[in-house]
């Protein structure tokens, strides 16, 4: 109700240019994908058939390679009939009106219908792929729906962008975007952990 109480410390410099690119997808790389798929397949397939069913070592080997296969053809038919789809967690903007998914693919908002602009930290991430404790999460509301976006200040080397940028590139396209929803909305950005939580009645 009075978000200029909560502004946040740094607030984005307003910037009339559409950022470029208009659309980043930041994902996991392949390679790394593989290495935590693939072993983990071959494991399942070959320790859990010999502790569960007596089978011999050769035995036990020969599920395990023949499960890694089968995983190896999953993942190839997947990739062909996913290869046409969008790709997610990502951000697009256009003049129109901006669309972000972390988990899913979301209708974009039209810039006319947001009403409220900030930023707050996401949870404790120790075991995630993030060299930050907290990630900082951005988030943009209408009066029917919300989206939001994870910034990462500092990407895991196995995080990678679509297009591909470096953490600088990265870090500038990021700026450029919130400038961007500041000139296209005349929002300021509300911090939301320096919003006192109300303590309900028991």
């Amino acid at each position: 109700m009075q978000p200029e109480s909560y502004l946040a410390s740094h607030q984005p410099a307003p910037s009339p240019e559409l950022p470029q690119p208009v659309r980043v997808v930041t994902t996991i790389k392949i390679g790394v994908q593989l290495l935590i798929i693939l072993p983990a397949s071959f494991m399942v397939g070959a320790v859990i058939p010999a502790l569960f069913f007596n089978l011999s070592l050769p035995v036990a080997l020969l599920i395990g390679i023949a499960a890694t296969l089968l995983v190896v053809i999953s993942l190839l038919i997947t990739a062909y009939g996913l290869r046409n789809r969008p790709k997610w967690p990502y951000v697009e903007v256009s003049e129109d009106g901006i669309a972000a998914a972390i988990d899913r693919i979301r209708q974009p908002m039209p810039w006319q219908e947001i009403c409220f602009f900030a930023t707050y930290k996401g949870p404790s991430t120790p075991l995630l792929l993030s060299t930050s404790k907290h990630d900082r999460y951005y988030e943009l509301a209408s009066p029917q729906r919300i989206i939001r976006w994870r910034y990462q200040s500092r990407r895991a080397p196995q995080m990678t962008t679509q297009p591909e940028l470096d953490q600088q590139a990265y870090d500038r396209w990021h700026q450029q975007l919130l400038g961007y929803i500041q000139a296209r909305t005349n929002l300021p950005l509300v911090d939301l952990d320096s919003v006192p939580v109300p303590t309900g009645k028991r």
